[in-house]
């Protein structure tokens, strides 16, 4: 059913983040452009400064299609931009608040959808079930670095069980440690509540990398959560990105900073944060012997010994002579750069 937002609410905004995805953003607006409903739903880019060729490609669609979406563009050298640690997070925000629907539907420009019922299946569940906040699914994955897909079904490849724990604590932590994972690419959210995240706590998405993380944990408190067992969505592994960098140090960096949002969050919840603080404990031994800047290790090993695994205090014993330290980065680089790429 066709319809035009500029004259009718959407009931749904789809928050696109797009940076630097010009081989793929016609993709992922193209399976947002083919999906089927019966109800009106914009489509909100938030296009931040591409050198590429994205912002161009936005124009063109957003010049077609007046009806269904709205551009909006974002300026590298905005000044709100610096109480952000990541630039993601500033234009996430930012778009959100520019978004009009009861719902919100996520994506990056560099992921898609791919079945055309994929909004209309989410907001049949959601609407059916006022207690729910936030519906996901099950989603391939096509990796960059090989050309292929690697997964059709990447929750069910990975044997995840997605039962939301009654015990409200339980499930706020499986949310935060992924034993419960979303894809942010699958996801479809009540607005009100994820507003209200942001407005109560600015912080969360203002000092650290990561905005997935802080807001699916932040949302439990507000509602349950579904789970569509049905790949609606393709998540892309680039060759080059935080989170699957070739480059170690930028690789680790995002892990260590995101294993201290997660210790953050779990001392704000009182939840238990033993397995987070051994996951901490693993990759900033990594990060000190990728790059040789041990303090944040000292530290860790001076205040909780008795957290650091066999294997880490084995390493991070090694690594404080140099020479040793050298052999493993070198050990370590040669099994990261067979792993780069895979998800």
């Amino acid at each position: 059913m066709d319809f035009d937002v500029r004259t009718v609410a959407p009931k749904v905004s789809v928050c696109l983040l797009t940076y630097n995805h010009a081989p793929h953003i016609r993709e992922c607006l193209d399976s947002i452009l083919m999906q089927e409903t019966n109800f009106p739903f914009e489509i909100c880019i938030g296009e931040d400064g591409s050198t590429d060729g994205t912002r161009e490609i936005c124009v063109e669609y957003a010049e077609k299609h007046p009806e269904r979406i709205q551009l909006i563009f974002r300026s590298r050298s905005d000044p709100e931009r610096e109480a952000y640690a990541a630039q993601g997070n500033y234009n996430y925000v930012k778009t959100l608040k520019v978004c009009r629907g009861k719902y919100f539907a996520d994506v990056d420009g560099d992921d898609a959808w791919l079945d055309p019922l994929k909004l209309q299946k989410q907001f049949d569940v959601i609407e059916s079930n006022p207690s729910l906040c936030l519906v996901h699914s099950d989603c391939a994955v096509y990796d960059e670095y090989t050309d292929s897909i690697i997964s059709r079904h990447i929750q069910r490849d990975r044997n995840i069980i997605h039962v939301v724990d009654s015990d409200s604590s339980r499930f706020m932590y499986d949310v935060l440690t992924s034993h419960y994972k979303i894809m942010t690419c699958s996801v479809f959210t009540r607005s009100s509540a994820v507003m209200a995240v942001i407005d109560e706590a600015p912080g969360l998405f203002r000092e650290y990398a990561n905005g997935d993380v802080p807001l699916w944990t932040e949302l439990t408190r507000y509602g349950s959560f579904a789970y569509i067992d049905e790949p609606l969505s393709i998540y892309r592994v680039l060759a080059e990105s935080a989170t699957h960098s070739k480059d170690s140090l930028k690789r680790l960096g995002y892990y260590n900073r995101n294993e201290d949002l997660k210790l953050y969050l779990a001392k704000k919840y009182d939840l238990p944060s033993n397995e987070i603080r051994r996951n901490k404990i693993k990759v900033c031994n990594r990060l000190a012997m990728v790059s040789g800047d041990d303090v944040e290790i000292r530290k860790l090993y001076r205040e909780d010994r008795a957290s650091f695994p066999l294997r880490e205090r084995m390493l991070y014993w090694l690594a404080r002579v140099a020479v040793l330290r050298q052999v493993l980065c070198g050990i370590y680089g040669f099994i990261s750069c067979r792993r780069t790429g895979r998800y």
